[in-house]
């Protein structure tokens, strides 16, 4: 039998802390990025963006 687990993560919801999360994103599989209203904006959703697909992280 082969397992696996998805690692998933939060992130962008502190956009003063990108690099904490950009991190991160060495050791999980993937994430969910903090939209609008609940936090982030425009500009750190696509930091967070680029550097998931970068990462290969979903």
């Amino acid at each position: 039998m082969n397992c696996s687990i998805d690692l998933n993560a939060d992130l962008g919801e502190q956009p003063e802390e990108k690099a904490r999360d950009i991190a991160l994103m060495q050791v999980i599989s993937s994430c969910n990025i903090a939209c609008g209203g609940h936090a982030g904006d425009e500009a750190s959703m696509t930091v967070m963006l680029r550097a998931a697909r970068a990462a290969g992280v979903a």
